[in-house]
């Protein structure tokens, strides 16, 4: 997962960060992960001593994370949940002293001192810790207003202030109010560095990862714990979940992500050039919001559906349909390339992963022939710059076959809940499972072999209906494609 400000961290008590492949079911275990590791497996056939013994044996031939190995459950709270709010009468003196502290500073410097700002932004961040939302966001409001009285309209030093509006909008399961203050933020900084200007480019790069957490943000009711310390209740979120409005809202922030993208990528470009390293990241990511376009509302959406309410010059507004599709995304992946060649500390692995990854967008959108002759001239270019055998082997033929896009967080995965690849974890048993993987990275012939007694039929369904439905990188050994490849899998699972 990416590397999220601390808005969008605590905007995970009230919003689950689910890909969009995911079923609505898989709410009941919203941190199911299946590891893969790859078996040797050995058929028991006539010499069987017991009717009740194992079918098989199997011998497993990777490994997982190695180390102390922690619950996964302990992991999240410890590593990517917010705080959770705190009893209102275990904050109730640090509360009652700032608000003492601001009453003492109105009387000697009158409603507007410009020390109020920052006494008020912290008594908010108490509020908030509380629970208290709806005092948290008065206080809050009035810090602004003072701010902008003494310091101006437009001033930096609000953005504090804009931030802790957000995370407390995000807390009260207000992603409509959120998106709002994530738009006023980037007009401050666009009035403060103009519109095309290198200082803007931390701001827009925020703006766009913005605009994909909304996207694909899933609205849950706050926890029972969250309720004001007055007895109101956080207000109930404002978009229904499969309502025009909510699919409107979706459309218009992942467009607006397209947009900004490709801002960034005109803006690096003219002030430094197609060498830069960060064009192949903004190429990358304009290139995932033509997928989730494509994948979540295909090509027939309503017109209506795709205005946006930014106060920003990145959407497209009433348009028949947007520019967003394959040939966009496959123009992306290309251009990434070229930012590659033209880079000179680019290694010979980046520029055969950016071609692979052309490749993948190829064959998922069935350009059968030509992503197969792209992922051949990808092993071909390692092979010229020297590659050596682990490497090729790393890269084009893996222990478990790679799903498809490489840069997407795939259900059930490490990178869906934003978990590292070296925490090792305790593990509440395995399913294994034999399929066949075509030349075309199909899985077919999926079956379970065996299983650990805590395997229940629901995860077993899970399990194979995510082989069915996933599609694999082909893979390659000895410069030719595998056919008909038969896999043989242990997937441990937790939750």
């Amino acid at each position: 997962m990416r590397a999220w400000s601390r808005v969008f961290f605590g905007a995970l008590v009230c919003f689950a960060w689910l890909p969009q492949a995911r079923a609505q079911a898989d709410a009941e275990l919203p941190h199911l992960l299946f590891e893969p590791v790859t078996l040797d497996v050995i058929r028991n056939e006539g010499d069987v001593a017991a009717a009740d013994a194992p079918s098989y044996t199997a011998r497993e031939l990777s490994t997982l994370a190695q180390g102390p190995a922690i619950d996964l459950q302990q992991w999240l709270r410890e590593n990517r949940a917010a705080p959770a709010a705190l009893a209102a009468d275990d904050i109730a003196a640090d509360i009652a002293a700032y608000e003492q502290a601001v009453l003492d500073m109105e009387s000697k410097g009158g409603a507007f001192d410009a020390r109020l700002d920052q006494e008020l932004l912290s008594l908010g961040a108490l509020l908030q810790q509380a629970g208290d939302y709806t005092r948290a966001q008065a206080s809050f409001d009035r810090a602004l207003h003072i701010n902008r009285v003494n310091s101006g309209l437009f001033s930096m030093n609000q953005i504090p202030i804009i931030e802790s509006m957000i995370e407390n909008h995000l807390a009260r399961g207000d992603l409509v109010a959120a998106d709002e203050q994530q738009e006023y933020l980037l007009y401050v900084q666009r009035k403060n560095h103009g519109d095309r200007a290198v200082d803007l480019l931390p701001a827009l790069t925020r703006y766009a990862e913005w605009n994909l957490f909304a996207f694909r943000a899933r609205l849950t009711p706050p926890p029972p714990a969250l309720v004001d310390t007055e007895g109101e209740p956080p207000p109930a979120p404002k978009l229904e979940e499969n309502s025009d409005m909510m699919l409107s809202f979706r459309i218009g922030r992942l467009i607006n992500a397209h947009n900004v993208y490709q801002s960034l990528i005109s803006i690096v470009t003219s002030n430094f050039g197609p060498g830069d390293s960060r064009l192949r990241t903004f190429e990358q990511q304009l290139a995932l919001t033509n997928y989730l376009y494509i994948t979540t509302f295909g090509l027939q959406t309503d017109p209506m559906l795709m205005q946006t309410n930014s106060m920003v010059p990145f959407d497209n507004g009433e348009v028949a349909r947007p520019p967003m599709g394959f040939r966009q995304g496959r123009d992306s992946l290309e251009r990434r390339i070229a930012f590659l060649e033209n880079e000179p500390d680019a290694s010979a692995r980046q520029t055969a992963q950016a071609r692979l990854d052309l490749a993948d967008w190829m064959l998922m959108f069935s350009k059968r022939t030509g992503s197969l002759e792209i992922y051949l001239e990808a092993w071909q270019d390692m092979v010229e710059a020297g590659a050596t055998q682990e490497e090729l082997g790393a890269l084009f033929n893996p222990d478990f076959p790679q799903e498809i896009p490489s840069y997407l967080e795939h259900p059930y995965s490490r990178a869906s809940i934003g978990l590292p690849a070296d925490v090792a974890l305790e593990y509440k048993g395995y399913i294994d499972v034999e399929f066949k993987l075509s030349r075309y990275g199909v899985a077919s012939s999926i079956s379970v072999l065996g299983r650990s007694p805590t395997a229940t039929p629901e995860l077993e369904a899970r399990l194979l209906r995510n082989i069915r439905r996933a599609g694999y990188r082909p893979r390659i050994a000895d410069g030719a494609l595998r056919d008909e490849e038969q896999i043989y899998t242990r997937f441990y699972y937790t939750y």
